[in-house]
Formats: C-alpha cells, sequence, structure tokens
C-alpha cells in the first residue's frame, strides 16, 4: 500500500481543530479603518468612489495580496 504524504497530517488537524474553534474569528475590522482614515477626502470622492478606493486599499495591504 502507497503512503500517502497528507495522511499523517489528518490526524493533526482533527487535533488541531478543538484549538482552533476557542480562536476568535477574524472580525473585518481593516475596511472601517480605512474608511475611517480616508473621512479627511470624503469631500472629494463620491460615496462609491469612496468605497471602491477603500476596497482597493484593502485588497492591496491584506494577507490576500500575499497569497
Amino acid at each position: 500500500m502507497r503512503h500517502s504524504p497528507w495522511s499523517d497530517g489528518d490526524a493533526a488537524l482533527e487535533s488541531d481543530a478543538t484549538e482552533r474553534s476557542v480562536l476568535p474569528l477574524r472580525q473585518g475590522r481593516a475596511i472601517g479603518w480605512i474608511a475611517e482614515a480616508l473621512e479627511p477626502i470624503g469631500d472629494r470622492l463620491t460615496e462609491a468612489e469612496s468605497h471602491r478606493l477603500v476596497l482597493a486599499i484593502r485588497s492591496a495591504t491584506g494577507i490576500e495580496a500575499l497569497v
């Protein structure tokens, strides 16, 4: 029988599941922080433009940009 490189990791993932369940979930606060930081220029942008800018900044600065 051929050994799967993932078979040992399955048990580790299962044992970590209990530990992960007590960790707080990410709350997605970055978008609010970015929007707040951009408030001084809010009068120069429409609401839609401001929202697009906030999302663009978030997408370029979050962990997603690195993976």
